[in-house]
This record gives C-alpha cells, sequence and structure tokens, in this order.
C-alpha cells in the first residue's frame, strides 16, 4: 500500500481517529483486540506492532539489546528508536538530540598570547 503525500483534511482525520476510539471502547479481551487489529491492519503490520510492544516491555524491564533482538528479531536499531521513544525523545535520525549543542564550547587561545593588551592582531 502506497501512503499519498497529500494530508487527510482535520475534519475528515477527527471523525478518523472518533471512529477508531470507538472501536477501541468495544474491545474486552484479546480476541476481540485480535479482531479489530485484523480488521485494521495487515498480517505484517499486525507483527510489526505486536514485536514493538515486547521491545517495550523488555526494554522497560532492562534487558539487553541482544537479548530482545535473539527474542524479536528486531535489529538494534529500531531497538535503540523505540527506547528513544519511550524516552520521549522522539523518533527519527537522532531525535531529541543535537550533539552539536551538546558540546562544551571550545575556548581557543591566541598562539602568540596578546599583543599589548589586544587579544588579536588581525
Amino acid at each position: 500500500m502506497n501512503i499519498s503525500k497529500k494530508k487527510l483534511s482535520r475534519k475528515l482525520e477527527s471523525r478518523s481517529l472518533g471512529l477508531l476510539f470507538k472501536q477501541i471502547q468495544l474491545v474486552k479481551n484479546n480476541r476481540d483486540l485480535r479482531a479489530l487489529l485484523t480488521m485494521i491492519l495487515t498480517g505484517y503490520e499486525n507483527d510489526l506492532i505486536i514485536r514493538r510492544f515486547i521491545v517495550a516491555d523488555m526494554l522497560r524491564k532492562g534487558v539487553r539489546y541482544r537479548d530482545i533482538q535473539k527474542v524479536t528479531d528486531i535489529s538494534q536499531t529500531t531497538i535503540s528508536k523505540i527506547r528513544d521513544i519511550l524516552n520521549k525523545n522522539g523518533y527519527g535520525k537522532k531525535p531529541g538530540r543535537n550533539k552539536a549543542l551538546l558540546k562544551k564550547p571550545v575556548i581557543r587561545k591566541p598562539l602568540l598570547g596578546t599583543y599589548k593588551g589586544a587579544s588579536s592582531i588581525l
């Protein structure tokens, strides 16, 4: 399935979220949840979401990345991104972390010292 780059209208998005919310409220057990997920997701998407929930649970329990990877067959990069989401750092390349902003400013000393009180001769 290809997703269009065209955004949905706010009205249509709001209506869709309302319908989804009503369907979620009807879920009473695992069987109902499975039926809902099967109705709105492909088998691949369903498996992906379940695996991500498993990863999130294992991260909360402090399980090591390699052990999570063995159990779920999800890459360490994806596990790291799920951790970023759990830590509320966002999702994507370097979410919430701008290394340039984290570095301490470098104080440069003049090569030849000061010249008659001036910080630079240039």
